[in-house]
């Protein structure tokens, strides 16, 4: 039996590793400017810490899909991390396998609602940045799968609260 926290900080992870890749794909940034756009672009409903987002920085360095450029700001030393050409391929190559990922979600979507709330991340600007580079019938699929949860999940509230009243 998988372990769900395990499972949980695995998909944290390699979303974040997805996340990361996008957005330098878009631009070069420093460590405090990822952080930043990911708050911004998911209205504050993530908010990765540093301790998260450093580790990736560094093991995306070590594999060499990113490299870093020192820049002074002041007296503070930043440094500016961009994508190499093998970032924006393991980028498309991890887009692949959330694909997958997002498709398993779904289909345990029918018998466990809960499953696929993880995917209302893709309700966000950032998700919809990322739902860009999948086909359009994945996007419709997302769409329908969290609003049918959404209902699911509304009608349970529904029959609790006329329980409690």
């Amino acid at each position: 039996m998988t372990d769900p926290i395990k499972a949980r900080k695995g998909y944290l992870k390699s979303l974040l590793k997805i996340i990361i890749l996008k957005l330098l794909s878009e631009n070069p940034l420093h460590g405090y400017e990822i952080h930043r756009k990911i708050r911004q672009l998911t209205s504050e409903m993530w908010c990765p810490s540093f301790s998260l987002i450093y580790p990736i920085l560094e093991e995306l360095l070590e594999s060499k899909l990113i490299e870093k450029e020192e820049t002074m700001k002041g007296k503070k030393v930043l440094y500016i991390y961009s994508l190499t050409d093998a970032g924006y391929r393991e980028y498309w190559e991890l887009i692949g396998k959330y694909q997958n990922m997002v498709n398993k979600m779904i289909m345990e979507s029918h018998t466990t609602p809960y499953r696929a709330l993880p995917l209302l991340i893709l309700t966000t600007r950032l998700g919809q940045m990322i739902m860009q580079d999948f086909p359009p019938s994945l996007r419709v699929k997302i769409i329908h799968t969290i609003e049918n949860i959404i209902d699911a999940i509304h009608k349970k509230i529904r029959r609790l609260k006329q329980e409690l009243l």
